[in-house]
């Protein structure tokens, strides 16, 4: 089924973010915001939809975060305008633009995966 190949893809993408991140808050917010961006990817391509409804409770639940780390998450995401509110509690949206950073981060090296790039100065 769609579903467990989700689940297996989410927690995929959860153990090696994890593996290859510093430890401090800062660096984890950074790596649940691209794996909330990255399931909101994944439902998208499953539903054909252009903007995707994700839940902070099924989020929580599936990357095994607390409830507070996951809404501090998607306020970082809603300041950088990838995710919006809806009018009921708990859900949110993920629109377009949103889905396309996240392709920045779905390559097969760590440091794509962690979004890491060269910046030349």
């Amino acid at each position: 089924m769609q579903f467990d190949r989700i689940r297996k893809v989410v927690n995929y993408v959860v153990f090696i973010a994890r593996r290859w991140s510093p430890v401090d808050g800062k660096a984890r917010q950074e790596e649940l915001m691209r794996a909330v961006l990255e399931f909101g990817r994944m439902r998208s391509q499953l539903y054909k939809t252009d903007e995707t409804v994700i839940d902070a409770t099924e989020i929580a639940f599936r990357f095994r975060e607390t409830m507070r780390s996951v809404t501090g998450a998607l306020r970082l995401l809603e300041q950088r305008g990838l995710v919006k509110r809806t009018d009921l509690p708990r859900l949110w949206k993920l629109n377009g633009t949103g889905l396309q950073q996240s392709d920045a981060f779905s390559t097969n090296s760590p440091e794509g995966m962690m979004g890491i790039r060269d910046h030349a100065v």
